[in-house]
């Protein structure tokens, strides 16, 4: 683990990456990957230019190697099979996140309260109670100003001027790629201000 080092050596980061020192030498001369070079003629990689060069290049990003804070979840949907959808997304795509899977929005709203989680991902139509009430909950709450919320419903068109009306960070019609998912997580999930300093 680096803890709170500003630089990474050319060792580490082929540790890191399980390749050659050589490999990362010839990144470093071509461009790839930014780095300094001491009058020593040591060379050393800034901790952040190597954590863009791992999400540039779709890389595994080890949060604590960086001193990442861990992105918390909370997902809400009453359907069980959709619930294993985003298990199964989350365990490939972004493992190290701290996910809280919920299939009732109310209990679900207990979590978000308890544990304020960096997002919320909650489907429309529900039991108990239906997807934009959870929002409106969140939204009206200043202890939860933060918290970016994804809708993924089956939905999205008929319930098109609520969702407008609402301050929600994206949303996503069932059935969703895998891809356009991480592609809204993946700006908080490694946003550049949850690097501790």
């Amino acid at each position: 683990m680096v803890g709170r080092k500003k630089y990474v050596t050319v060792k580490e980061i082929a540790e890191y990456l399980q390749v050659t020192k050589q490999t990362i030498s010839n990144w470093i001369n071509s461009g790839k990957l930014k780095a300094d070079r001491l009058p020593s003629g040591r060379i050393r990689v800034l901790l952040s230019d190597f954590l863009s060069f791992l999400i540039k290049n779709n890389l595994h990003v080890d949060k604590k190697f960086f001193g990442l804070k861990v992105t918390k979840v909370v997902v809400i949907d009453d359907d069980e099979s959709v619930l294993q959808v985003l298990k199964t997304f989350f365990l490939s795509t972004f493992p190290d996140c701290d996910v809280e899977y919920m299939n009732d929005p109310i209990e679900g709203l207990l979590k978000i309260g308890e544990i304020r989680p960096d997002v919320v991902i909650l489907d429309i139509k529900m039991e108990r109670m239906n997807g934009i009430d959870v929002c409106r909950r969140i939204l009206g709450n200043e202890n939860l100003s933060n918290v970016k919320i994804i809708v993924i419903s089956g939905y999205i068109d008929e319930y098109k001027d609520e969702l407008d009306k609402l301050n929600i960070y994206g949303r996503l019609s069932k059935p969703f790629r895998y891809l356009e998912l991480e592609n809204l997580l993946r700006p908080i999930i490694f946003d550049a201000r949850l690097i501790n300093s």
